[in-house]
């Protein structure tokens, strides 16, 4: 399986992709949705890459896919955290409260279309 390491070295691979079907090429370079990857990890560890326009669209996407259910808070939580600091992100569809203060993102440029290099792999 063939990996890449970003900037900070978190390492991704084609499997870590969880909206592949966003993921648009155009063979004249041209990105008219202005997509790209945006890597989510925790540490360094990979919790999935979206492909979206936003940040919070990426975020959305993660959530309603099952990748960040574990930072989803309760109501009884929400006591603990202060209204003026912020922490508390409202992600998907159905706007769960999470703390994703432990998620790092690092935003990638979309790669460009190259034939030859998809036929040689």
């Amino acid at each position: 399986m063939k990996e890449y390491h970003t900037a900070n070295g978190v390492k991704i691979t084609d499997s870590d992709l969880i909206n592949k079907d966003d993921f648009l090429l155009y063979m004249d370079g041209s990105n008219p949705h202005g997509v790209h990857p945006f890597v989510l990890h925790d540490h360094g560890f990979v919790i999935c890459v979206v492909v979206a326009e936003h940040l919070q669209d990426a975020l959305d996407e993660a959530f309603d896919a099952g990748k960040l259910d574990h930072f989803a808070i309760t109501e009884d939580d929400m006591k603990d955290y202060d209204e003026d600091s912020g922490g508390v992100a409202f992600l998907g569809n159905a706007s769960t409260a999470c703390d994703i203060e432990g998620v790092s993102v690092e935003e990638l440029s979309m790669p460009e279309f190259s034939m030859c290099k998809l036929l040689n792999d």
